[in-house]
């Protein structure tokens, strides 16, 4: 995925922030819902873990979200069947 992209995050997902240094988690949030986002950053290893992230743009704010949990959405997957 690059920066731009629609993506599909399931509920139950984590999201997260990091703090200035960039190796500890300032913000967390939990989506209860899944959710499509629009990808920010393309996948980089920045956490501390080594785990590949993606940045994300969630209700108003930029996060930081595992690429794993990312699905990329075709366009094909963003439009309304006939009748509605």
């Amino acid at each position: 995925m690059k920066a731009g992209d629609l993506a599909y995050l399931p509920s139950e997902v984590t999201l997260v922030k990091y703090d200035e240094t960039g190796k500890v988690v300032s913000e967390w949030v939990n989506l209860t819902e899944p959710a499509i986002v629009l990808v920010t950053l393309p996948v980089r290893d920045i956490s501390c873990s080594g785990v590949p992230l993606t940045g994300v743009h969630y209700r108003g704010s930029s996060w930081l979200a595992k690429t794993e949990d990312c699905r990329e959405m075709k366009v094909e997957d963003n439009v309304p069947s006939k009748g509605i």
